[in-house]
């Protein structure tokens, strides 16, 4: 029996080990661009079939409602040479596989914009195939749907303002959080799109650690201001209002006045923080030695 640490085993250690951490590394490398794409894949097919559908859906009902010129029956239509074509009135109608009539102009824009595809049976489906064609097409479609939204968020956010628009968002929004399951996830997205969307957020001013809640332990937070002169009682070391933000979202977290000399200033940026709390800590921001050994010290007056 070969002993545990065997040199034959010693070889297939040192040699797996270089192809284990090569592979490692390739998956390191490729799953930061696979994910992105994942993600901006799933929020595209999730805004397509969530918002884009059913706002074509409705326009193309809408649509085909108000220009629609369907008859069942032409009783006082000249035949002309075609037994499928009619005239009725000034319009030349054509007559499909159901019986009724539609205006030949519009049977036709659908075989033209259609080719290889079955002629329409019905008048709906024609007029809905016509739409398609004439009123829905992508470079048309898609600049109407953006001016509407942003038509429609731009109301919105005008009527939040207002007294009245407040407090009926805000009885839905206590709705919403009386729900188990439906109430963390609401708060959560909530908290993180005010924080990338709204203009009056927090203003951070530089990042520090903080000893909390014991000695030893260090938090990262951010500086938002000063701290109140009522609580100040030592002279030349005035208080500093930090927020300890938590894992996952930088706003969330909790208010601390703490004394400048406490407080040491880490050579780090904003977006750099956020990262780390994102990343639960797994981001650690490369460090920096253009700055002075002063800089990581606490602060004295």
């Amino acid at each position: 029996m070969e002993p545990p640490h065997s040199p034959s085993t010693e070889i297939v250690s040192s040699r797996d080990r270089p192809f284990r951490r090569a592979v490692l590394h390739g998956i390191g490398l490729l799953l930061p661009p696979l994910l992105t794409v994942a993600i901006v894949l799933w929020i595209g097919r999730t805004v397509d079939q969530s918002a884009w559908e059913p706002a074509v859906d409705l326009a193309r009902d809408l649509l085909v409602a108000s220009v629609s010129d369907i008859h069942d029956a032409l009783p006082d239509a000249v035949v002309t040479d075609d037994p499928d074509v009619a005239v009725f009135g000034t319009t030349r109608y054509q007559h499909l596989e159901n019986g009724q009539y539609v205006p030949e102009s519009v049977y036709q824009t659908v075989l033209d914009t259609s080719p290889g595809d079955p002629p329409p049976t019905t008048g709906r489906e024609a007029y809905e195939r016509f739409v398609n064609a004439t009123y829905l097409s992508p470079w048309l479609a898609v600049p109407v749907f953006v001016c509407v939204f942003l038509a429609v968020t731009y109301l919105l956010g005008r009527f939040m303002f207002m007294g009245i628009g407040r407090v009926f968002w805000n009885v839905i929004e206590r709705g919403v959080q009386r729900l188990p399951v439906v109430n963390s996830v609401y708060s959560s997205v909530k908290q993180v799109t005010e924080f990338m969307l709204t203009e009056d957020k927090l203003q951070f001013t530089r990042v520090v650690a903080v000893e909390y809640p014991n000695k030893g332990l260090w938090q990262v937070g951010f500086v938002t201001g000063d701290g109140m002169r009522d609580i100040e009682n030592e002279p030349g070391d005035p208080l500093v209002t930090v927020l300890i933000s938590t894992a996952l979202i930088p706003v969330k977290g909790w208010t601390l006045m703490v004394r400048q000399s406490e407080l040491l200033d880490l050579n780090i940026s904003i977006d750099e923080a956020c990262e780390y709390f994102l990343s639960c800590g797994v981001a650690i921001p490369p460090r920096r030695d253009t700055e002075s050994p002063s800089a990581l010290q606490p602060r004295t007056s």
